[in-house]
């Protein structure tokens, strides 16, 4: 039978092993355990160690998985505006993330969709676009999320030519007067040619949310539809063309506000009128 002073020389060499300040402790808990009256002790250096291992842990990103085949076709010569919508909308729909910082948002611009953005930009395009995003402060940190109007401004193209057109309309006052007294501005400013105009910018194409919602109202998917079936369908009937990215963010809008339901089938959804 081991004796006490055994037993106390061995809690000796085990605390002279613990920091300073939890050598009494160590001590005291480690003679308990040999004496057979702490089973199940864990040294409390050790349980210190486990818990500071625990909180450095770092927590998971919700934006690691961010797929950035999903925004289009978003290049260098995009506005900063609309690469900072497309990056709201799809952190929101797929990802469960409302509203973004501009550093986070330019982040994700530069570091995963490769087109190089900087902060300061992303700031200023969103700060100037009052109806297309919320803006709330937390802290020392702006943050945006994307409203209805944001989403049509990137749904449709007649709408963006309009949001563009409003800064020409903030100019000094010598250049409106200008304006208003150059025979050519009288002629451009035509209800007539200002259609055309619009109508030649957006290529005709109206945005793939508005175009799907077309096929609703025409009965298309009182039967069940794969993304291809619909995207063929716009093609071939009238004449509008979308990559598949450019229809799953609609798809899941329409089926979010109950005019689509959807059944997974094999390996891919298929869409319905409910």
């Amino acid at each position: 039978m081991t004796s006490v002073d055994d037993l106390v020389a061995r809690a000796v060499t085990a605390a002279e092993k613990a920091p300073d300040a939890l050598r009494e402790v160590t001590f005291s808990e480690v003679f308990r355990y040999l004496s057979g009256q702490g089973a199940g002790f864990e040294p409390a250096a050790s349980t210190s160690a486990s818990k500071s291992r625990k909180a450095k842990e770092p927590q998971g990103d919700p934006l690691a998985d961010f797929d950035r085949t999903k925004l289009g076709e978003l290049n260098d010569d995009t506005p900063a505006l609309e690469r900072a919508l497309s990056v709201l909308r799809q952190a929101r729909d797929d990802h469960a993330v409302d509203d973004l910082t501009a550093p986070q948002i330019a982040d994700l611009l530069t570091k995963t969709v490769r087109i190089r953005t900087s902060r300061t930009t992303i700031s200023t395009a969103l700060d100037n676009a009052v109806t297309l995003v919320s803006r709330r402060k937390v802290g020392n940190k702006v943050l945006y999320s994307i409203m209805g109007a944001g989403e049509t401004y990137l749904d449709d193209p007649q709408a963006r030519d309009k949001l563009k057109s409003k800064p020409a309309r903030k100019s000094s006052s010598k250049a409106k007067s200008a304006a208003r007294s150059s025979p050519k501005a009288k002629s451009n400013s035509s209800p007539g040619k200002s259609a055309k105009n619009s109508a030649a910018k957006s290529g005709g194409r109206p945005g793939p949310q508005t175009a799907l919602r077309g096929l609703i109202d025409a009965g298309y998917f009182a039967q069940p539809r794969a993304i291809q079936d619909a995207q063929k369908r716009l093609e071939q009937s009238r004449g509008y063309r979308y990559k598949q990215n450019e229809l799953s963010g609609p798809l899941v809008r329409l089926l979010r506000k109950g005019l689509l339901q959807r059944e997974m089938k094999g390996d891919q959804y298929e869409y319905s009128t409910p």
